[in-house]
């Protein structure tokens, strides 16, 4: 009789069980699903997420009702990073992509945020150099030119004078020696900067991701086939050995490249550092996708694993390839959340960031 019952207990827990689990499977089912980033339309993040808005559902485990892409600019990101963190249900039907922006904000507490990367559980990453366009009324076609020039016609364009993307392009500028150049910060995405590019209001675009300019969704693409942007340099991409290479596949020169033509020797100091943090060790995780903390384990990782079964999806690879113009560098959510809390610890980059650079960077501004 008690082995009986203990039968029929085990029995009742183990059906339990897989009710729970088909539960958690089929959250998806039927329901409206938004991806929300931080920028305007027309940029990378938008791009990302719209393409995964057409193909994810088949790979869930309930297929979705809806997949709807949501733009929240606003504050270089920070609007859209708090509401992930203080006001998205936690259903796992809210998804949110992130850029090195939320990683700088961060990392550097300036703008403040209300929300912190770490405890948001991520479910992929793409890795992506940066690229350095100008452009064609500078009349340069390569780095070096670029140090000739009369340094008051570039103008620099960026979201926010402590984003990683404008602080890449400024530290660029001043290691090369380029000092009297004009910048503009406060562009809600790369679609306002890209439009301020090409109308003349700025001539330099230096943090923008590559992909705009090799990608055929690029926001810089068809401006560089018609030769009214010049692609000069490349941030380039980090090894795992911490060397500084073109992103693989592409023959634009890497600034560290550049410098060495121009300098005759290989950047080095406090500041070449700096550049390596917030260009290619950024964007190690150029994008992100996280869910807001507190979202159940098992639909984590149900969702989680629909994404990498995208990601490894040859059909899927070729398109983002082709959108893109880059091979693509996926990294596993697990990943993501291990490389996102060894970025965010403290540093000798971040600290020359937020005690120097920054600060003569404001004071600059105020001349």
């Amino acid at each position: 009789m008690i082995i009986r019952r203990v039968s029929v207990f085990l029995i009742f827990c183990a059906v339990l069980g897989v009710l729970a689990l088909g539960s958690a499977q089929a959250f998806t089912e039927g329901k409206r699903i938004q991806i929300l980033s931080g920028y305007s339309p027309g940029g990378g993040h938008d791009t990302e997420g719209r393409l995964i808005g057409r193909w994810i559902g088949k790979y869930l485990p309930g297929m979705p009702k809806k997949v709807v892409k949501i733009n929240m600019p606003g504050a270089a990101g920070l609007i859209h990073g708090a509401y992930i963190a203080n006001k998205a249900r936690k259903d796992g039907l809210t998804w949110s992509i992130m850029g090195t922006s939320h990683l700088g904000s961060q990392a550097l507490n300036d703008p403040k945020p209300n929300y912190d990367l770490a405890k948001m559980p991520a479910v992929y990453g793409t890795s992506g150099a940066s690229a350095a366009i100008v452009r064609d009324f500078l009349k340069v076609k390569t780095g070096v030119e670029l140090t000739r020039i009369d340094p008051k016609k570039i103008a620099v364009s960026g979201r926010s004078i402590t984003g990683p993307s404008f602080l890449n392009d400024v530290i660029g500028l001043d290691l090369l020696g380029i000092k009297g150049y004009t910048y503009a910060v406060g562009y809600p995405g790369t679609a306002q900067m890209a439009l301020a590019f090409l109308s003349g209001e700025v001539s330099y675009v230096g943090g923008t991701g590559l992909h705009h300019v090799l990608g055929s969704g690029g926001r810089y693409y068809g401006p560089i086939q018609e030769g009214v942007a010049i692609a000069i340099w490349q941030g380039g991409v980090l090894t795992p050995e911490g060397k500084v290479i073109r992103s693989p596949g592409t023959d634009i020169p890497t600034f560290e490249e550049v410098y060495k033509q121009v300098k005759g020797k290989a950047p080095s100091g406090p500041a070449w550092e700096a550049y390596k943090l917030t260009g290619p060790t950024m964007r190690t995780l150029n994008r992100t996708l996280v869910l807001p903390p507190g979202t159940p384990a098992d639909r984590v990782a149900a969702i989680r694993a629909a994404f990498d079964k995208m990601y490894s999806d040859p059909a899927y690879i070729k398109e983002w390839e082709r959108l893109f113009g880059l091979k693509l560098d996926y990294i596993r959510g697990t990943d993501v959340d291990k490389i996102v809390k060894v970025m965010l610890q403290p540093s000798p980059g971040w600290d020359y960031l937020k005690n120097e650079y920054i600060p003569s960077l404001l004071a600059r501004k105020k001349k």
